[in-house]
């Protein structure tokens, strides 16, 4: 959490992450 880029980045990340799951790929 050094910069504010890395936030949203890794928020994305998890969010696609969930999205996939949610899927059931």
């Amino acid at each position: 959490m050094r910069e504010r880029r890395d936030l949203p980045v890794t928020a994305a990340a998890a969010g696609v992450e969930r999205l996939r799951d949610s899927e059931g790929g």
